[in-house]
């Protein structure tokens, strides 16, 4: 019966060494799934930290297209007292050239200064609408703070004529 105590001890080792196997292998298993399941929740907390500064920028940006859309609306209508401004003063350039005003003056002064007071008149309020984001017509640009309101008398106390 030698041999059947030789094959025992075979199957016993064989056993033995497929146990040892076996329980290491689960064990590195399970140690590998511990740490797998650590990372996955380092991964799951870093992508919703992605995803809140993901929502903040395209926020940003939504406020930035906004905030560039009314720039370009008080671009414009700036753009349009700007130019406005320039026909009117190209029209009193030619007006002005046309006309000797030293001898104007001289010969009729009272509406020499009705004119130039009614053309400062309105060249500030070109000027105010223009600082303060309105169009030629008055118009307000989106976004563009009010202006306070023009005294209806001129600091010598006469009253400001308005065309």
């Amino acid at each position: 019966m030698p041999i059947f105590n030789t094959v025992a001890w075979y199957a016993a080792g064989f056993f033995a060494v497929a146990f040892l196997l076996t329980t290491g292998g689960v064990w590195y298993l399970i140690r590998d799934r511990d740490a797998l399941m650590a990372e996955k929740g380092r991964v799951e907390v870093a992508l919703e930290t992605q995803k809140v500064a993901t929502d903040t920028a395209m926020k940003a940006v939504e406020a930035w297209k906004a905030s560039s859309e009314t720039f370009q609306e008080t671009l414009k209508t700036m753009g349009e007292a700007q130019a406005e401004a320039t026909k009117e003063t190209r029209r009193l350039n030619e007006l002005f050239s046309k006309h000797d005003t030293g001898r104007l003056a001289r010969g009729r002064p009272k509406m020499v200064e009705d004119r130039v007071n009614a053309g400062a008149d309105r060249m500030r309020r070109l000027l105010e609408d223009a600082s303060a984001g309105r169009g030629p017509a008055g118009r307000r640009a989106a976004g563009a703070a009010e202006a306070p309101a023009a005294p209806a008398h001129g600091a010598d106390g006469r009253q400001v004529v308005r065309h």
